[in-house]
């Protein structure tokens, strides 16, 4: 298997040695489903940030003994 990665960077060398073998890979449908994949894994990326600051200003107001 290889690494995504080393595929994303090497796309042509691993399509020109997959066509030898005589393997049809879909390559386009590849690099777009791995473009919304780290789209989606960047929007993850997001909502955990905003937890964490709505949770850290939760954790402030009950110091303070404040609502939260």
């Amino acid at each position: 298997m290889l690494d995504i990665k080393y595929l994303r960077q090497n796309i042509e060398l691993v399509h020109r040695k997959m066509d030898e073998r005589g393997q049809k890979i879909d390559f386009d449908r590849f690099l777009s489903l791995d473009a919304k994949r780290r789209d989606i894994l960047q929007a993850v990326e997001t909502l955990r940030n905003e937890r964490n600051s709505v949770s850290k200003q939760v954790g402030e107001l009950k110091k303070k003994k404040e609502d939260a």
